[in-house]
C-alpha cells in the first residue's frame, strides 16, 4: 500500500481550522517527504507580530528521534495508522498526538490532536 506524500508547501486556512494557545495570523509550512524520512519547516506569524521559525525531522518507522524547538528538547516517534502519519511527542512534560491526513484530491493537509494535551485542536493547511 502507497503511503501518502506531504511533500508540497502548505499554508494554515484559519477559518477552516481550530487552534489553541497564542492566537495565529498565519503558518506556512513546508514539508519534505520521501518515505520514510520527513522534514517539516515552519514558520508561524503571531496575532501579535511575533513570528517563530522551526524545523522538525522525523522518519515513520515508529523508531525514536529527536528534535529541539524553541529551548525545549522534543522526543517522538512517528508511525503509520492506515493513511494517516501519527507522531506521538513528550517535551516539557506535555505529551502530544498529532494526526497528519490528506483529503481525498490532496489538496489539504489536516493535523488533528484528538486525544492529547492540545484535544480538540485541528489545523487544516492548504497546498500552494
Amino acid at each position: 500500500m502507497t503511503k501518502p506524500d506531504f511533500s508540497g508547501t502548505w499554508r494554515l486556512n484559519l477559518k477552516k481550522s481550530h487552534l489553541l494557545g497564542a492566537p495565529v495570523a498565519e503558518v506556512e509550512m513546508r514539508i519534505a517527504h520521501d518515505e520514510p524520512d520527513f522534514v517539516q519547516d515552519i514558520k508561524t506569524v503571531f496575532a501579535d507580530g511575533r513570528i517563530a521559525l522551526a524545523t522538525f525531522r522525523g522518519v515513520s518507522t515508529g523508531a525514536s528521534f529527536e528534535n529541539t524547538i524553541g529551548e525545549h528538547a522534543v522526543t517522538s516517534r512517528a508511525i503509520w495508522d492506515g493513511d494517516t502519519l501519527v507522531i506521538e511527542s513528550s517535551f516539557a512534560g506535555s505529551r502530544l498526538r498529532d494526526r497528519w491526513s490528506l483529503s481525498s484530491d490532496g489538496s489539504e493537509l489536516h493535523m488533528a490532536h484528538l486525544d492529547d494535551a492540545l484535544a480538540g485542536q485541528i489545523a487544516v493547511l492548504e497546498r500552494r
